[in-house]
């Protein structure tokens, strides 16, 4: 996607991984995980102690009780025109940019999200 979203990325799109296991995500293996990915500006990966992810997590409506427990969740929002979907599981990127843009223009086209959700 960050590739896609091209110079977007850091602007007018942030893109922040949140860590379900941050015993085991310390900030130094989310550098190596993010490097090995090409991260580039505007990508944030968020780690912290458990007590503190756990409540972010629950403030974004998502929980993982056990690591093993989690399903992929994407939230893509646009708090200017007030527009925001998630989808669950991992989307081809194309339909995951498509989403971006949609919500980027205040747009939501819940087929495309309901689409995302598949594997």
């Amino acid at each position: 996607m960050q590739k896609e979203l091209g110079f977007k990325v850091g602007s007018d799109v942030h893109l922040i991984s949140v860590s379900v296991d941050p015993l085991t995500d310390t900030p130094e293996r989310l550098k190596a995980w993010g490097a090995k990915f090409k991260a580039g500006a505007g990508w944030t990966f968020v780690t912290g102690n458990k007590p503190e992810i756990d409540r972010l997590l629950l403030a974004l409506g998502a929980s993982a009780a056990r690591r093993e427990d989690h399903t992929p969740t994407v939230i893509v929002g646009n708090d200017t025109k007030d527009v925001w979907t998630r989808t669950y599981g991992l989307a081809k990127s194309t339909q995951m940019v498509t989403l971006i843009e949609n919500v980027m223009a205040g747009k939501l086209d819940e087929s495309i999200a309901k689409e995302s959700n598949q594997p």
